[in-house]
């Protein structure tokens, strides 16, 4: 979205392996002189949920992707979990519109939002009441994984009522689809879901917009962090390389138990230094993140 539209994209992300895939591909932006692209992006290093707590994070091993909040599901993961990584979990609301604002300001124009947070979608809608409601978001793409959703208290007929109560058309979007024709939308009233495998929902807009700000730049300053340094080889992790930090175990070792409990101190320590970044943003003493240069 970065190199293909000129959209500002706010991107939140508690686990420590993703935020190193992630800075290190906005510093190969950078590298290839296209500064513009990676300053209109703002990488929070937190979880999206309905309230503000601590919780943590189990990550599978060999799979930075499947990482659950206070869930172990085992059939996801057949070589185990990382050590449990310590997360912060906040409000999408008390982020991009704090109560303190709400009567003085207009809510952020959300054009489109990507969710995919095996299965705390739920959550995460509820936890931005206030934006749906002031008809801020526009488009939701979003990920519905019934067995995952369970485990987190939700289900997939849940998550529907709660896009159809928000005033949001669902379309069914299947790996075929470049477009979403008029016979995979779900009728309002139906939130029959299937179970299985995860699939897309493509969710439009249909009541009328209130007003909103037309226009929603990153987070100013953006938190934009400078990625740690593999500790292996010293090489940088490219746009959609791999990096031996998140592959190989501890030493070079190529046990699996060992290379888990490394890579999940690392993890620890990684999403704890993002943390109190996050925290020096908001002025918890003083101190400014470092931007990448």
């Amino acid at each position: 979205m970065l190199l293909t539209t000129a959209a500002y994209v706010v991107a939140f992300e508690p686990g420590g392996d993703n935020l190193f895939y992630v800075t290190s591909s906005l510093q190969a932006l950078r590298a290839a002189q296209m500064p513009d692209a990676a300053g209109r992006m703002s990488l929070i290093p937190s979880a999206l949920g309905s309230a503000s707590a601590h919780q943590l994070l189990h990550q599978a091993i060999g799979n930075a992707g499947h990482a659950v909040i206070g869930q172990r599901p085992m059939g996801y993961a057949p070589k185990g979990h990382v050590a449990p990584q310590p997360i912060q979990v906040q409000r999408l609301d008390d982020v991009l519109w704090p109560l303190e604002s709400r009567e003085i300001t207009l809510p952020p124009s959300i054009a489109l939002m990507k969710i995919d947070v095996e299965g705390f979608e739920c959550e995460v809608l509820r936890g931005m009441r206030s934006l749906l409601g002031a008809r801020a978001v526009q488009a939701i793409k979003i990920e519905v994984f019934e067995t995952l959703l369970r485990l987190q208290g939700c289900s997939a007929l849940e998550l529907r009522k709660l896009l159809v109560e928000a005033g949001f058309e669902a379309y069914v979007v299947t790996s075929d689809s470049s477009s979403l024709p008029a016979d995979n939308r779900l009728a309002p009233d139906a939130y029959t879901a299937a179970t299985g495998l995860p699939y897309n929902l493509y969710c439009n807009l249909t009541e009328p917009k209130l007003t909103s700000a037309s226009a929603t730049p990153p987070l100013s300053p953006p938190l934009l962090f400078s990625p740690p340094s593999p500790p292996l080889d010293g090489s940088a992790a490219g746009v959609g390389e791999r990096s031996g930090w998140a592959e190989r175990g501890g030493g070079g070792s190529s046990n699996e138990r060992g290379g888990a409990e490394w890579r999940g101190r690392r993890s620890r320590s990684f999403a704890r230094k993002y943390r109190r970044l996050a925290m020096h943003e908001a002025g918890g003493d003083g101190r400014q993140p470092r931007r990448i240069t």
